[in-house]
């Protein structure tokens, strides 16, 4: 599968790009935010664990405060414990988007490349 993250050799992404992930991180986070995560994004974050992204635009077709018919995303949020995807809820209540809908929207993304 080719990369959909982007490399940065003078940034530190350390936020986003988390170290590997384990079975364990991705149970913890089911049962901590009450989700079970899509196949899709779990094998991606088997690959690389969270990062950058190479393309920056997803569309959508709900209301949202930043377009009319996309949203941006930046990056794709790994999974540790209190980082990356812990982080998801936050962002969804900043963007007043519905709960759970930001870990399908990364393997929507996934599909149509």
């Amino acid at each position: 599968m080719k990369s959909i993250f982007e490399e940065f050799d003078d940034m530190d992404f350390v936020d986003y790009k988390l170290s590997k992930i384990t079975e364990s991180d991705i149970l913890d986070a089911e049962i901590n935010l009450n989700i079970k995560l899509p196949k899709e994004y779990i094998d991606l974050l088997k690959t690389q664990n969270g990062g950058y992204l190479k393309y920056s635009t997803l569309p959508v077709s709900f209301e949202n405060s930043y377009a009319d018919d996309h949203i941006a995303v930046d990056f794709l949020f790994g999974i540790k414990t209190n980082k990356g995807i812990y982080r998801s809820n936050y962002l969804l209540n900043e963007w007043g988007s519905k709960k759970k809908i930001l870990t399908h929207m990364a393997c929507i993304r996934l599909q149509k490349q």
